[in-house]
């Protein structure tokens, strides 16, 4: 395995084990589903 390979697979690694974050502004015990609000934050590099 050359150490280009090895880095793409690092990198894969990396990136699947960051998780994203999820942000709910709306209360679902309150809010009708298709008003629900969420922003999902997912950080890049």
């Amino acid at each position: 395995m050359s150490k280009t390979d090895l880095k793409k697979d690092l990198k894969h690694l990396y990136s699947a084990s960051v998780k994203d974050h999820e942000i709910y502004l709306s209360d679902p015990r309150r809010t009708a589903p298709e008003k629900l609000k969420t922003i999902i934050r997912q950080p890049v590099s």
